[in-house]
């Protein structure tokens, strides 16, 4: 249609006929709504696969490789690249840096096999991605408008939508990139988000973002300062997070067991990770942050 409001105007340009730009602009419409069904095929898929990792396009990127390298042939794996919207050397040069990675770990590393216990844990998976980019990639999450929805129980606070939402990251407002899995998510459990990629374009973007747990950030997310008469801590230096004194001098405890049990695991590589922690505190941590102490 474009093409043939230009050729009205200047028409001595083309030597096409009408009948043949007809032609061209409608194979040109029917290939748009065939990328157009194809990208909401991706995006549907993709949808079901993020409800199982939560708010995090490293995870599901992680979810993503998993299903590709666990489909059977070439036949199977290129199936989940055109179901995904993946590329299949993309997937493959991954395969091959995640064997990198995992050989040079076996090499000053003894494993076990409860050291993976929790694989399938997505929690788990988020916390050790934000506890990497954590506390320099920390994004605080704000909410411009809250409404509600009256209900025969209450008042119920109204699913959100991403556009009401504000982004900042060390003080600078940010915007979640388009091509972010996180985009239209307009509700967050946890005002906190874990970022590696800040790209300037338009506007400072945030290419990649995972969403952050309480326990994740208290445990993980950097140095912790406690404030038990304001009763909250203070994560990475500005991370400001509601906590009980309870909870606060159990975090500090279970922090200081921590860095005691992960501290003789690197000094004492060749020993089981169950042999050193012996009071089952790692245990402890994983079922803290798999059910956010509920």
């Amino acid at each position: 249609r474009k093409r043939r409001a230009r050729k009205k105007r200047f028409n001595m340009i083309y030597t096409l006929d009408e009948s043949e730009e007809e032609e061209e602009d409608g194979e040109d419409e029917e290939e748009q709504d065939e990328d157009e069904r194809r990208r909401a095929k991706i995006e549907d898929e993709r949808a079901k696969l993020a409800k199982t990792v939560g708010h995090s396009d490293h995870a599901l990127l992680a979810a993503a490789y998993e299903r590709w390298d666990s489909a059977g042939g070439n036949g199977d794996k290129r199936k989940v690249c055109e179901a995904l919207g993946l590329s299949e050397p993309g997937m493959r040069e991954f395969k091959q840096m995640r064997q990198q990675l995992d050989s040079s770990l076996a090499l000053i590393m003894r494993r076990d096999r409860g050291d993976n216990a929790n694989a399938s844990e997505w929690r788990v998976v988020r916390t050790a991605i934000c506890s990497a980019l954590c506390p320099l990639g920390l994004v605080k999450v704000e909410k411009s408008v809250v409404k509600y929805d009256e209900t025969a129980g209450g008042n119920v606070e109204r699913e959100g939508e991403s556009r009401l939402l504000k982004f900042f990251r060390r003080g600078q407002r940010v915007f979640v990139h388009p091509s972010s899995g996180c985009f239209k998510v307009g509700n967050y459990s946890c005002p906190w988000l874990a970022n590696f990629e800040l790209v300037e374009t338009s506007k400072p973007f945030l290419r990649d973002v995972s969403e952050c747990t309480g326990y994740g950030l208290l445990l993980f997310g950097g140095r912790v300062d406690v404030h038990p008469e304001e009763g909250i801590c203070v994560v990475g230096g500005f991370a400001r997070l509601a906590v009980g004194a309870r909870v606060a001098m159990l975090v500090k405890e279970l922090r200081k067991e921590m860095a005691h049990i992960l501290g003789e695991k690197v000094d004492r590589t060749d020993v089981a990770l169950a042999d050193i922690d012996r009071k089952g505190v790692m245990g402890v941590v994983g079922k803290l942050l798999c059910d956010e102490g509920l």
